[in-house]
């Protein structure tokens, strides 16, 4: 594989995501060595390791959507005619395996990609640790006389006002980074019951560079979606004093 950037166990097999390919996996026979290999997408840009087609995740409606990786590019079936190629272009996209359709999905995913319990898509990119998709390409392209915007919004601060409290030394790429996100990804929202009921719906996002993973909680006003900080101030729910603690995905 060129470069493996996601995985996702799926019908039997495995699903990977490895610029300029799209990939298909299954062993058949159990003997734990793969003797099925498919390419059920490729065209992806195999450029920055950082902005590669990543995080293949199974919605609700069970479409695969994998994150674009902020490349743009196009995708397309293998040996399909150029002309029926899926411009990703400021885009994610998805896969339904079933029928072998492939669609552009609202959002400019870098690494990281969830649902919640409705189905309601969030991604993650270094300075914006969750973006959440609140209308579709089908629905933004429906007049091009209008526009109503991107499709997505930040639901949590972004940039220079996206704080983080790490407790080691970190050395960001940009000194103004520090203290901030600079490296978010990996983002998951919590569907589970292990860490207690009170968890259930809140956004969890790795950030690396300071070592430590942040928690907050999603706020509902409208159509509108933010969040806020759940843990007390100056403190974020995982954090490392060792600076080889890089989570990345959650």
């Amino acid at each position: 594989l060129s470069f493996a950037q996601g995985i996702l166990a799926l019908d039997g097999g495995l699903l990977v995501t490895a610029a300029p390919d799209i990939l298909l996996f299954h062993d058949r026979d159990g003997d734990g060595r793969f003797e099925e290999r498919r390419v059920v997408a490729t065209g992806l840009p195999a450029k920055n390791p950082q902005l590669r087609a990543a995080c293949p995740k199974r919605g609700i409606d069970n479409w695969v959507s994998i994150t674009g990786g902020l490349s743009g590019g196009s995708v397309n079936h293998p040996n399909a005619p150029k002309e029926s190629a899926v411009s990703i272009d400021r885009r994610d996209f998805r896969i339904d395996l079933a029928s072998g359709r492939i669609e552009p999905i609202t959002g400019v995913g870098q690494f990281g990609n969830a649902f919640d319990s409705i189905g309601r898509r969030y991604t993650s990119s270094n300075r914006n640790p969750s973006m959440v998709n609140r209308f579709s390409v089908a629905s933004l392209s429906r007049n091009d006389l209008v526009d109503v915007g991107s499709g997505f919004e930040d639901a949590s601060p972004f940039g220079a006002d996206s704080r983080v409290y790490p407790i080691a030394h970190t050395t960001a790429t940009a000194a103004s980074h520090t203290g901030t996100h600079t490296s978010a990804c990996g983002i998951e929202i919590f569907r589970g019951d292990l860490l207690g009921q009170e968890t259930v719906g809140d956004i969890f996002v790795c950030e690396p560079v300071s070592h430590l993973v942040t928690r907050r909680r999603p706020e509902y006003s409208g159509s509108s979606i933010s969040s806020r900080h759940v843990e007390p101030d100056g403190t974020d729910f995982l954090a490392s004093t060792d600076s080889f603690f890089s989570p990345v995905f959650a």
